[in-house]
């Protein structure tokens, strides 16, 4: 198993290997092969995790072309230095990775949540309909991060500074590091809008079945 405190993601290449099927037909393009994808992801992470930035900023698609995040934030990506003389040191909080998958998404959110750093989202409030897409019955992109977050026992406030909904590690509490094999099955367990609102929101499935979607927002624990 690889050590957390290198900056690398616990058994990710037998993760990926075992998943691959279903990996390949996600969004985006995760590589050729399991090998590729391993690579790419695994140095999304690295950077993510090492990165000196004490935040990430999530948000829904493409955010890192909002001039406000390209005037304040550096991107993320999964850059490799080509020489091990040279000397490179992650700053970026936003993914920039040009070569975009759901795979490199989920393993940017575990290097965050891994470190323990503050994760803030672009929005003020977090209306149900941006986590779930009803018409494939998945969780969207932005979902999928939110639910990789309440996996690592973070807890949600609103920020009156910054007009955001921020996400933060919990305090004292001794948290195993996500690993993808487990971060994958839990996600797949996820099967429906009902079981989605029951991880998402901490409420029973059956209560979760009455509740009006367009009502549901996140709010501070």
């Amino acid at each position: 198993m690889t050590n957390i405190h290198s900056g690398y993601c616990p058994d990710l290449q037998a993760s990926i290997r075992a998943n691959w099927a279903q990996i390949s037909r996600q969004k985006g393009n995760p590589g050729r092969n399991y090998k590729e994808a391993e690579v790419l992801a695994n140095a999304v992470y690295h950077n993510t995790f090492l990165s000196t930035s004490p935040v990430i900023v999530i948000g829904l698609d493409q955010i890192r072309k909002d001039l406000y995040v390209q005037k304040n934030f550096c991107l993320i990506t999964g850059y490799i230095p080509k020489r091990r003389s040279e000397e490179h040191v992650p700053v970026g909080a936003v993914l920039g990775e040009p070569q975009w998958s759901t795979l490199i998404n989920d393993l940017f959110i575990m290097g965050a949540a891994n470190a323990g750093k503050e994760v803030h989202t672009t929005h003020s409030e977090i209306p149900f309909a941006s986590l779930w897409d009803d018409e494939k019955s998945t969780l969207t992109s932005f979902g999928r991060e939110i639910a990789i977050l309440k996996m690592a026992n973070y807890s949600a406030y609103y920020s009156k500074l910054f007009d955001q909904v921020v996400y933060a590690p919990a305090c004292g509490v001794d948290q195993s590091p996500l690993t993808y094999k487990g971060v994958a099955a839990r996600l797949n367990q996820i099967t429906s809008s009902d079981k989605a609102r029951a991880f998402l929101y901490g409420i029973p499935e059956a209560r979760a079945r009455i509740d009006d979607s367009s009502d549901m927002k996140e709010k501070p624990d």
